[in-house]
């Protein structure tokens, strides 16, 4: 594992131009130093990871584009347009205002799906929005 981390380092430093005479030796004392603070794992990067994060920074993207200027038909367009309708939110730690604005979206927006962002009281909601189709109107509380 250390070899690889000397690699990428003595890459990382081609790749920089750095003027020096041996860029195995500079990238060996960097690595040294960075084990010796402790700050440098040389961990693989976790793809799923980072796909969850961009998801997530595109769903609050489309949650603020909603709450900003009420457009729930180009919100759910901009998702649909990323792949992400059907996606699961609830692995995500989206805020309550975002999960609100999301499914705002979802009621409005042309048919857009999501899990994980509904309420346990909303599922009444959700099978007449189903039954009914995205261009109705939600149910409205007989209060």
């Amino acid at each position: 594992m250390k070899q690889a981390a000397l690699r990428r380092v003595v890459e990382v430093l081609q790749a920089a131009r750095v003027n020096l005479a041996s860029h195995e030796a500079t990238a060996k004392v960097i690595v040294e130093e960075l084990e010796a603070m402790n700050t440098c794992s040389f961990q693989p990067v976790d793809d799923e990871l980072l796909k969850r994060q961009f998801n997530a920074g595109v769903l609050i993207a489309a949650s603020t584009l909603q709450a900003q200027h009420d457009q729930p038909t180009m919100a759910s367009d901009m998702l649909r347009d990323m792949g992400l309708n059907g996606y699961d939110c609830k692995p995500l730690d989206l805020t309550d205002f975002d999960k609100q604005n999301l499914r705002k979206i979802c009621r409005w927006g042309n048919g857009l799906k999501l899990k994980g962002i509904w309420r346990n009281t909303d599922s009444a909601a959700i099978q007449t929005l189903s039954a009914t189709g995205p261009d109705s109107e939600p149910p409205r509380s007989e209060t």
